[in-house]
């Protein structure tokens, strides 16, 4: 198609058809055009978590189905949530929406720490450290692999507006307030996986609010193009104590109720020898 176009383009030039100048342009447009879509970033690997499923193929099998997730605050994690909303004195039930359930689930010693620093760890660095390494075996690319890589790790987040688990630690755990800060730290999401595997290229915690996976990815896509061989990306959401009372702004809102969960992509521009789940064509198009 390209070069047929190419070929009409000169054709119409040539015969007077076409404004010579205005030809040229068509020509380096097209030109253009052909570069950028032998440049596009590929999605070699993902994985995810999301309400009453454990996988993507899980999720897709949802969406086919047409599922409503909407329920009630799942029963595994009431316990410690009930806890909380008893030292606080907070009265108000639970809201429906679509949670996570198993946010207390996490093999630690696979990431070499205690069961004690896990346990005061947020479910949201937990959650996002799993997912990032399933999300590299999904590529192909044993952890291992890629340690001391070029590898980026971008991650889009916004922190509970009113609950945070450090505010839980605090006040369930207090002994243990000094060694859950790291576990804490927003920032210290995508620093997990950088951490664990030694890698060389941007880690970047990125809050955009609603657009922050988003925007997350578009920075991921241009630091290919420019510093880093492959990249992780990913965004997350965990609301931990939906309470009537801790978001009032709900009752005002029509068609929305709160949601949760995360997924990731492995994005590379190596796209010859390896099997591709997509391709992105980003706002740079």
């Amino acid at each position: 198609m390209g070069k047929e176009l190419y070929q009409v383009i000169l054709e119409q030039t040539a015969a007077g058809k076409i404004e010579k100048n205005t030809g040229i342009e068509l020509l380096r447009q097209l030109k253009a055009d052909k570069s950028r879509e032998d440049d596009r970033i590929a999605i070699i690997g993902m994985s995810g978590k999301f309400p009453s499923c454990q996988t993507l193929e899980d999720f897709w099998d949802i969406i086919e189905q047409g599922v409503n997730l909407t329920g009630d605050f799942p029963r595994d994690r009431r316990a410690a949530m009930d806890m909380y909303k008893s030292a606080k004195k907070i009265r108000g039930e639970y809201l429906n929406g679509a949670f996570l359930s198993g946010t207390d689930l996490f093999d630690y010693r696979l990431f070499g720490l205690s069961k004690r620093e896990a346990s005061t760890m947020a479910p949201v660095q937990r959650i996002m450290l799993e997912v990032m390494y399933d999300a590299l075996l999904d590529a192909g690319y044993p952890p291992c692999s890629v340690k001391k890589q070029k590898v980026g790790v971008f991650v889009g987040h916004s922190d509970d507006l009113r609950t945070t688990y450090g505010s839980l630690v605090n006040e369930i755990q207090p002994d243990e307030s000094a060694l859950s800060i790291p576990g804490n730290l927003a920032a210290i999401v995508p620093g997990r996986l950088s951490y664990y595997l030694d890698l060389k290229g941007p880690c970047m915690l990125i809050d955009t609010a609603c657009s922050s996976f988003l925007t997350a990815l578009h920075t991921a896509c241009d630091s290919l193009r420019k510093d880093c061989d492959m990249a992780v990306v990913g965004g997350i959401k965990i609301n931990l104590l939906p309470v009537e009372g801790m978001a009032e702004l709900v009752r005002e809102l029509k068609g929305w109720a709160w949601n949760q969960g995360m997924g990731l992509p492995v994005h590379s521009v190596m796209i010859q020898t390896e099997p591709v789940w997509a391709k992105v064509r980003g706002p740079w198009y």
